[in-house]
C-alpha cells in the first residue's frame, strides 16, 4: 500500500504505517502543524516505531466490512489544549494528503495506492476511522498473492502445543482437513481449467500453492464490488483479514516469519482458536457454494474470484499449523 517495501505487512499494520508517518511528518510542518504550535504536546521524538502503544489502531468487531478506528487523538489530547475532536479533524486532514503523496512505485510490482478504496474519517467522538472498501481489500490480496513465497523456511519441526488430549488431537484434525480440502478444490478448478497451478505446485516443490492464469484474479464487479458478495464469503473475507493482522498484531515482524508470535503453549493455543475461526468461515462458504455445482453457474469471474479466498484460505492455515505451530499439514484428503 505504500511507496516503499511493506512486504508481507498486514492491513493494520499498514494502517497503523501510515499512521505513524503522518503523525511525524505533520510534528516537522513548523507554519500548518496545529500539533507542533501546542508546546504541551512532546510524545518522544527519538526513535518512533510503528507499535500498538504508540499509535493504537485496532479493528472494530464487526467482522464485514472491515474497519479500524485509532485512539490516538485521545493520547494526544491528554497533553494539549486542543479537544480530542479537532485533533482528530485534523490529523484526518493530514492523513488524506499524505495518502496523495505515497502514490504506487513504477519499481514495485504490484503496487497499491493507499489512498485507493479506503475512507478516512474523524467521529463525532474523537476517534480516527479507517474504512476499507472492497476495492481496497482487493487490491491487498493481489498485493499479497504476488508475494506468496515459493519456497518458505522450514520451521521448527518442535510442537509448540501443549500435551496433546483426545479434544485437541481432535481440533488438529479438523483444521487438517480443511486445509487438505482446499488444496483438492483448487486442483479440481486446475483440471478443469477454471484457473491453472504453478508448475511448483503441481509438482509439490512449494508448499504455497500459487494461481498462475489468471495472473489477477477478477475479484471485482465493474462497480468495484466483490464478486464474491454472498454472506458467507464476506464472512470468509473477514477472517481472512482477522488472521493477516493477528499474524503481525502479535508480534511476528511480518507475515512469512517462521516464528511464534505470542510465546509458549498459550499462544500456540491462541493460533489455534484464530485458525479455527478460519477453517469454519471457510467451511461455510463450502457448504453454500459447491464447485461443480451452483458455484460453476455464476460466470467465469466470480468462480475464479471465489477460487482465490480458498487459494488465500490454504496459505494461511499453512502459516498457522505448520510454520507457526509445527503441525503437519497434508495436501490430500
Amino acid at each position: 500500500m505504500f511507496n516503499c517495501n511493506t512486504l508481507h505487512l498486514s492491513p493494520q499494520q499498514l494502517l497503523r504505517t501510515l499512521l505513524q508517518r503522518t503523525i511525524n511528518t505533520t510534528k516537522n510542518f513548523t507554519d500548518k502543524n496545529f500539533l507542533a504550535q501546542d508546546q504541551k504536546f512532546s510524545p518522544q521524538d527519538q526513535g518512533f516505531v510503528a507499535q500498538d502503544e504508540l499509535f493504537p489502531i485496532k479493528r472494530t468487531r464487526s467482522v464485514y466490512p472491515i474497519r479500524y478506528i485509532s485512539p490516538i487523538a485521545h493520547r494526544l489530547a491528554a497533553n494539549s489544549t486542543r479537544p480530542a475532536f479537532e485533533i482528530a479533524a485534523g490529523l484526518v486532514t493530514q492523513l488524506l494528503y499524505q495518502c496523495q503523496l505515497l502514490k504506487p512505485s513504477s519499481d514495485l510490482s504490484p503496487s497499491i495506492d493507499i489512498g485507493q478504496g479506503l475512507t478516512i474519517q474523524a467521529t463525532s467522538q474523537g476517534y480516527i476511522q479507517f474504512d476499507l472498501s472492497d476495492e481496497a481489500i482487493a487490491n491487498y490480496f493481489n498485493y499479497l498473492l504476488h508475494f506468496l513465497p515459493n519456497n518458505p523456511e522450514p520451521s521448527d519441526s518442535s510442537s509448540k502445543l501443549p500435551c496433546p488430549t483426545a479434544a485437541l488431537y481432535h481440533r488438529i484434525f479438523l483444521l487438517q482437513h480443511t486445509h487438505a480440502r482446499c488444496c483438492s478444490l483448487l486442483r479440481l478448478a486446475h483440471e478443469h481449467h477454471f484457473i491453472q497451478l504453478s508448475s511448483a505446485t503441481l509438482e509439490n516443490q512449494s508448499s504455497y500453492w500459487q494461481i498462475v492464469d489468471p495472473t489477477v484474479l477478477p475479484w471485482l464487479t465493474a462497480a468495484l464490488q466483490f464478486q464474491t458478495n454472498h454472506a458467507t464469503e464476506l464472512h470468509l473475507i473477514g477472517q481472512i483479514v482477522t488472521v493477516l493482522d493477528a499474524l503481525t498484531d502479535w508480534g511476528g515482524d511480518s507475515l512469512s516469519s517462521s516464528t511464534l508470535p505470542a510465546s509458549g503453549a498459550k499462544g500456540a493455543m491462541t493460533l489455534l482458536t484464530v485458525a479455527e475461526g478460519l477453517s469454519q468461515a471457510f467451511h461455510e462458504s463450502h457448504r453454500y457454494w459447491q464447485l461443480m455445482g451452483n458455484l460453476r453457474t455464476q460466470g467465469r469471474d466470480r468462480l475464479q474470484a471465489h477460487l482465490g479466498l480458498i487459494l488465500i484460505t490454504q496459505w494461511l492455515l499453512y502459516q498457522l499449523l505448520h510454520d507457526q505451530l509445527a503441525i503437519e499439514v497434508p495436501f490430500q484428503l
